[in-house]
């Protein structure tokens, strides 16, 4: 958690510089706090905007993830189920534009990068997809971790009632992961897969 934190500081630190030299009459409202829809996709994911002048803002975010799963071999229970989990950080720089356009609010463009981990605390498998056992028939369990830093770019608008906002956005991201060991289930093996993807979201804030 230390790690995210220092992470997310240096990332505020150019915008909070750039405050400065903004007068604050400029803004009435200029920081937003907001989430991903919660628990959707079994995954929290955090975030923190604040505008730096009429145009630009940055976003700092932390997400979280898991998933349990149960495996049935020949019709045998397994006797104690596998999981995943994942942590993440964001880092966005957003452009508004649009002639009454006023960060953090409007149509907007942006560039950004996260950085996950996940770890798998998963059954052993062997190349034909049967489970490993010891010699005295035990399953075996084996704990993995997987770097993925993806880089995107992305377009949305983001608007407002009263204290409340609303962002929709989509955009385009490559991931790029430490190892192209498969991943299992499928969302993590989605996230841990390389190459180009899309990224699609939704966010409800409070406006402040």
């Amino acid at each position: 958690m230390k790690f995210y934190l220092l992470v997310l500081s240096f990332a505020v630190l150019p915008g909070a510089g750039q405050a400065q030299t903004v007068s604050d009459s400029v803004f009435t409202r200029r920081n937003i706090v907001k989430s991903g829809p919660l628990f959707v996709f079994r995954s929290i994911s955090l975030f923190y905007e604040r505008a730096v002048s009429e145009r630009v803002s940055w976003v700092g975010g932390l997400g979280y993830g898991w998933e349990f799963y149960r495996y049935d071999n020949n019709s045998t229970p397994v006797p104690s189920p596998g999981n995943y989990h994942f942590e993440r950080i964001t880092v966005e720089r957003r452009h508004y534009f649009g002639n009454r356009s006023r960060a953090p609010l409007n149509t907007f463009w942006g560039v950004y990068s996260r950085f996950a981990r996940l770890t798998m605390d998963n059954y052993a498998f062997d190349d034909k997809g049967q489970f490993v056992r010891n010699q005295t028939g035990e399953l075996l369990k084996e704990k993995r971790q997987i770097y993925v830093l993806t880089p995107g770019g992305m377009v949305g608008g983001q608007a407002r009632l009263g204290r409340l906002t609303l962002e929709a956005f989509l955009g385009l991201q490559v991931q790029l992961p430490s190892s192209n060991r498969p991943f299992s289930p499928s969302v993590a093996e989605a996230m841990s897969s390389g190459g180009l993807g899309v990224r699609l979201g939704l966010t409800a804030g409070y406006l402040f």
